[in-house]
């Protein structure tokens, strides 16, 4: 990119008004699949500069929209598109500080949601205003889009993909300090399941029963060190591996726990696997199916199943909708090469690389034949405490990826 174009860019992106962004986003606590509200703040962000993008609700999930616009190029180059997601991360007991107080100090933002992702919403926002002002001549489209539910294996993104809204390439903020996240694990759940007989509490000597919660904790306990038998690569320290992140159990399948009395009928235990990109899912369930029959064997009462993908079954299951891809992307592709020129530019730097055991949209974006990268603004591994964000890195890496999005949109397409 020219000198010129880069500071024509450059002077359109406002630090004050990335800040502001950030605290009108942080201000919604948009856990998933509540992100209506932040969705439509930024929606007001970009109309008040003149943009005026689309709520789009999920085919299936209405009233749970994501935001897509286009602007449109003159024809001929690259689409190039910005994506970021809305939802958040639970909040731990062990988060450090008020995780609903937006505070700056020592030129870095804090607030719950702000690392995963909302201060990369914030530079993609930006990024997509600045083109906006500055009226650079691009060939190609630049889209900006914004999802729900990619902490549910990307609900939101797969919504965009079967809709046909992407780009040929996209840029996702995604915390990765400022490095390209070339390589990601992919991710997919189950929900297993152990049925039992119910009695009450004063009959159980004389009645039969079968415990469910009980079986459950037995097919927990064989999955704590089972390891996969799987191929292993060193990027990916320990995939793929599983943990069980959550139980539940009561009567019914509505789990009611309120007559404690009653021997539990239906327990469920959600389990998470990592996987490597290109993992065969198929035989990632098969293992663990082989688990839970050896632990069954012999007993006749012992009733179990796997659902996959996860229903909800209680309001509490927010589980993984879709399964996620992993990826692995050149470093030497055009859209790594222009981000880590325009990297140089900006901070008189290269950026690193980087390969990570989390997962993201990218891998449902580039699976559809829009090649994605994450490459974002704040620190991966800390998005479950009170770290802050630098405010100085999401201002840069709006200009950055603008630079790169202007010069990737006058490619030959």
């Amino acid at each position: 990119m020219t000198t010129d174009i880069g500071a024509q860019i450059d002077a359109h992106i406002d630090e004050a008004e990335i800040v502001e962004l950030m605290r009108r986003l942080h201000q919604h606590q948009s856990f998933p699949p509540h992100e209506a509200s932040a969705m439509a703040e930024l929606q007001a962000w970009l109309a008040e500069r003149g943009i005026n993008a689309d709520l789009i609700d999920l085919a299936d999930e209405p009233g749970r929209p994501n935001l897509f616009y286009r602007m449109e190029g003159t024809g001929g180059g690259k689409n190039v598109m910005f994506n970021g997601h809305m939802d958040i991360d639970p909040v731990p007991m062990n988060f450090e500080g008020d995780p609903w107080e937006f505070k700056i100090q020592d030129g870095k933002v804090y607030g719950h949601g702000l690392i995963n992702m909302k201060s990369g919403v914030a530079a993609a926002a930006a990024a997509f205003i600045a083109l906006h002002r500055a009226g650079i001549p691009m060939r190609g489209d630049v889209l900006m889009t914004a999802v729900v539910g990619e902490l549910q294996g990307g609900s939101g993104a797969v919504d965009l993909v079967q809709r046909g809204l992407l780009g040929d390439v996209c840029i996702i903020p995604e915390p990765s300090d400022m490095e390209l996240l070339l390589l990601h694990a992919g991710a997919i759940q189950f929900l297993v399941h152990t049925y039992g007989e119910s009695a009450w509490i004063g009959t159980m000597h004389n009645m039969k029963h079968v415990n469910a919660a009980e079986n459950l904790a037995r097919i927990v306990i064989a999955l704590k060190d089972f390891e996969f038998d799987s191929p292993r690569r060193e990027e990916f320290p320990g995939l793929p591996r599983l943990i069980v992140g959550g139980i539940n159990a009561g009567i019914g399948r509505q789990y009611a726990h309120w007559r404690a009395s009653y021997v539990p009928d239906f327990a469920s235990a959600i389990v998470e696997v990592r996987g490597l990109p290109g993992q065969d899912y198929d035989d990632i369930q098969r293992q663990i199916e082989d688990v839970i029959k050896s632990v069954a064997d012999g007993d006749p009462d012992f009733k179990w199943e796997i659902e996959r993908p996860p229903a909800t079954n209680a309001p509490e299951w927010q589980s993984l909708k879709v399964e996620a891809y992993g990826i692995d992307l050149p470093l030497e592709h055009f859209l790594n090469q222009t981000i880590i020129k325009n990297h140089r530019e900006v901070r008189n730097e290269d950026p690193g690389w980087m390969s990570s055991n989390a997962w993201a949209d990218s891998g449902h974006f580039t699976n559809a034949g829009c090649v994605s990268v994450c490459y974002g603004p704040s620190a991966q591994r800390m998005f479950m405490r009170e770290y802050g964000v630098e405010v100085k890195w999401v201002v840069d890496c709006a200009k950055i990826i603008a630079r790169a999005a202007a010069e990737m949109a006058n490619m030959d397409k």
